[in-house]
């Protein structure tokens, strides 16, 4: 039986026990079975026969940060006017840095 999002949270917090599945996994982390897959194939893998806790996961996650999902983006410029910004604080960006070295 396929449980909604709200229903594994139920269980994960009544039932400390409870090992979830790869796709259970994903629902409650909020992340693609993809992903899940990938760290379940590492040999230090929260997974004890196929099965994890959130918690394991989470902590493992935070042991791992090459894995982490969020990377900080470069900003992109939406106008015209904003491209140029970012062009001049640029170039000053890399006049100091020149200016540093000398």
């Amino acid at each position: 039986m396929q449980h909604d999002e709200k229903q594994l949270f139920q269980i994960a917090n009544e039932h400390p026990y409870y090992t979830f599945t790869m796709e259970e996994i994903a629902i409650l982390c909020n992340v693609s079975r993809d992903f899940v897959s990938r760290v379940r194939s590492r040999p230090d893998s929260p997974f004890c026969s196929n099965k994890c806790r959130p918690e394991w996961f989470a902590r493992w996650m935070r042991l791992h940060p090459e894995f982490q999902l969020t990377k900080e983006m470069p900003m992109i410029p939406r106008t015209m006017g904003d491209r140029h910004e970012t062009k001049l604080r640029t170039r000053q960006r890399k006049g100091r840095s020149k200016e540093s070295h000398s």
